[in-house]
């Protein structure tokens, strides 16, 4: 496994744990013990090409922090239980943000979870807000499978709220512009269309048997 490759290794310190305490856990941990100022997680199949984890940390270092919040327990949480820890989650932004007197000019929230914090700090702060959406719980709705769940009504009030107070709208394809303006009454000229990057010189047409072997 991963801890045998790592033993011996010069500037490798492998971290065990008595029992299997999950991801989550071990990320943690491994953070925590990490003696390096910048931390970055990579899988164990190289799914990932390590070798461009230099170009990675320049562009993110151009002005970017990764801010780690508390709020809820170190624990899994199921999903439909998660906005309950919402308000513990912007007031840990908020002191952050006092506390470094820090002076942002813009939030840009992803998911609804995200955007219900959004527009409490866009009022605190006055500043615009921008947002952008993983998926879309009307849009999931209307295409359930047989005897799948829907998504909770207050999934999609909290959208239709973070939506209706969003200075700006960001949308992946014009699809998902439309269904913005269809299903939650978006006004359009607040949406503009940012398509998703993609890297060719990695993601491109190759033997299928030469990738299968390149993951195993």
């Amino acid at each position: 496994g991963s801890a045998k490759i790592g033993e011996g290794r010069p500037h490798v310190r492998v971290l065990r744990s008595a029992r299997n305490r999950g991801a989550g856990t071990a990320r943690r941990i491994g953070t925590e013990a990490a003696n390096g100022r910048i931390v970055v997680w990579s899988d164990a199949d190289m799914s990932y090409p390590n070798d461009r984890i230099p170009e990675l940390v320049q562009e993110l270092g151009n002005g970017s922090r990764l801010i780690n919040i508390q709020a809820g327990p170190n624990a899994p949480v199921p999903k439909d239980e998660l906005p309950r820890f919402l308000p513990e989650f912007l007031g840990g932004v908020l002191s952050r943000a006092r506390a470094e007197g820090s002076d942002y000019a813009l939030v840009h929230t992803h998911y609804w979870l995200s955007g219900w914090v959004g527009r409490s700090a866009r009022e605190i702060w006055g500043v615009p807000l921008v947002a952008s959406f993983h998926t879309l719980g009307k849009v999931k709705n209307y295409s359930l499978a047989r005897g799948e769940r829907p998504e909770p009504p207050f999934r999609l009030s909290g959208e239709e709220r973070v939506i209706a107070d969003a200075d700006r709208l960001v949308a992946a394809t014009p699809v998902e512009a439309a269904q913005l303006v269809g299903l939650y009454r978006a006004e359009p000229d607040r949406i503009r269309i940012v398509p998703p990057g993609v890297d060719h010189a990695l993601f491109f047409p190759r033997d299928r048997g030469g990738a299968k072997a390149r993951l195993h």
